[in-house]
């Protein structure tokens, strides 16, 4: 590990925290809906990590989807998740990356009501637990109600927005997840009359859309989702593979 907690800037390096790696995280309060670490201990250079992943095309355009992301976050009126929503340049300006610095988290617990009404608690981290569902944001007809997407890493990032659309200037933590995000299968029709889940499959790489980042305040719970071997394995990442959820 570099020195100050700083995490290495090879290429290809993975967005998130080792097993072996320490990160204290308190017991979480019942009326929260989730928590993260407020620990500053591991980070990466965002510039460094960038120009180091530079061939890397999960990371196209990662600067400005953050960006838009974080302004979505702090701007009265703006939707978080709402990744198509673009900035102006001047807004995009008066956002400040304190210290060009992206925190890195271990784990991420949600809170959540289950369907007997009951409370329960999913511990997430990008090793391991790491689907999740978010409420689906589609208005089409016969939409399905939920949105699946997988953790790629768990950070937070100290920003410091001036704009005179915000009278507090005062710097701010936000923090977010890195996903890439699954696409339901339309063609397949899942019922109980057919005795089929739904099925869904990764956003091909190059797709705009593939690689988004959400508020960890979206996050129902974790997703459960069992591969459908038959149709076929693959290790090409651009590949759509199924799964059921």
């Amino acid at each position: 590990m570099a020195a100050e907690g700083s995490l290495p800037t090879a290429g290809g390096e993975c967005p998130s925290l080792h097993f072996v790696d320490q990160e204290p995280l308190p017991n979480c309060v019942p009326d929260a809906h989730y928590q993260v670490s407020q620990g500053k201990k591991y980070y990466w250079d965002l510039v460094a990590w960038l120009s180091c992943n530079k061939d890397n095309k999960a990371l196209e355009g990662f600067l400005p989807k953050l960006k838009n992301h974080i302004l979505g976050c702090l701007i009265p009126g703006s939707k978080a998740n709402d990744g198509d929503k673009e900035f102006t340049l001047a807004q995009c300006n008066a956002l400040h990356l304190i210290n060009n610095r992206i925190y890195c988290h271990k784990v991420l617990r949600i809170n959540y009501t289950t369907y007997d009404l009951c409370q329960a608690q999913d511990s997430l981290n990008p090793q391991m637990h790491l689907d999740v569902m978010v409420l689906s944001h589609e208005d089409i007809k016969n939409a399905h109600p939920y949105w699946y997407a997988q953790i790629i890493g768990i950070f937070h990032v100290d920003v410091q927005y001036c704009s005179p659309e915000l009278s507090n200037h005062a710097p701010k933590w936000i923090n977010f997840l890195w996903v890439r995000w699954f696409a339901c299968n339309r063609n397949l029709k899942c019922s109980w009359a057919v005795c089929r889940l739904p099925c869904i499959g990764f956003y091909p790489q190059d797709e705009s859309k593939a690689f988004r980042f959400i508020d960890p305040e979206q996050v129902i719970c974790m997703a459960h989702l069992i591969p459908a071997f038959h149709f076929g394995c693959t290790t090409a990442i651009n590949h759509t593979p199924q799964v059921q959820e």
